[in-house]
């Protein structure tokens, strides 16, 4: 790897860290405004609620991705071709039956939970989307 090539890594992740911090610093004050604070805690509420089943991830993806590599560089192309057809195919069960078992979330009483004050159904709905 050139001493060039690894500059523009380290530039480049350089500047995905400031985008991240500029966006932290500045999109609150700017939702605190546009929003109000009960709405803007509201919208903090429910992503809050999402965020929590981002745990869920088992690293499928990353198991996937390092047995296609180790195949791949193998020279083992249908291997590779068949880890990414079945992480592919697991990957979309997981979704269709995630996305069935969270119709519950209509059956919830979202705002009772999270002390909502925005209609029911629209928190029931940016929960579902959300997540």
């Amino acid at each position: 790897m050139s001493l060039r090539r690894i500059g523009k890594l380290f530039a480049a992740q350089n500047f995905g860290q400031l985008v991240t911090v500029l966006t932290q610093l500045l999109l609150p004050p700017a939702f605190l405004h546009s929003y109000g604070v009960s709405l803007y805690g509201q919208w903090l509420a429910l992503t809050a609620a999402v965020a929590y089943l981002t745990t869920f991830n088992y690293g499928l993806q990353t198991y996937t991705n390092m047995q296609m590599t180790i195949h791949y560089n193998r020279g083992e192309v249908q291997e590779t071709r068949e880890v990414q057809s079945a992480g592919l195919r697991i990957l979309f069960a997981g979704f269709f039956i995630i996305g069935a078992a969270l119709l519950v979330i209509f059956l919830i009483p979202v705002n009772a939970l999270l002390h909502l004050t925005i209609p029911q159904l629209a928190a029931q709905w940016t929960l579902y989307i959300l997540e």
